[in-house]
């Protein structure tokens, strides 16, 4: 994925990788404060993005250099393997 912020006591935590993002939603979606995704991953992200508008909290597919830029890595998950 793509990536996604996550709300810790006092920090925010960046997590990459579809199977890490998943699981973050699975069992606290509440942390995740913003969510970034490439156009390959969009598809598959619609109750994410569904959830992250009720909560009015960030998210939105951009080009796979600008993930790696937001990733702050090349191992974020994306299209790019």
């Amino acid at each position: 994925m793509r990536t996604t912020t996550v709300q810790r006591p006092g920090r925010e935590i960046p997590v990459c990788g579809w199977k890490a993002v998943e699981a973050v939603f699975a069992r606290r979606p509440e942390c995740v404060r913003r969510l970034f995704f490439d156009p390959e991953t969009g598809r598959r992200t619609g109750d994410w993005c569904r959830y992250l508008a009720r909560e009015r909290r960030i998210y939105r597919q951009v080009t796979p250099a600008e993930l790696e830029k937001i990733a702050g890595t090349v191992h974020h998950g994306g299209s790019s393997r």
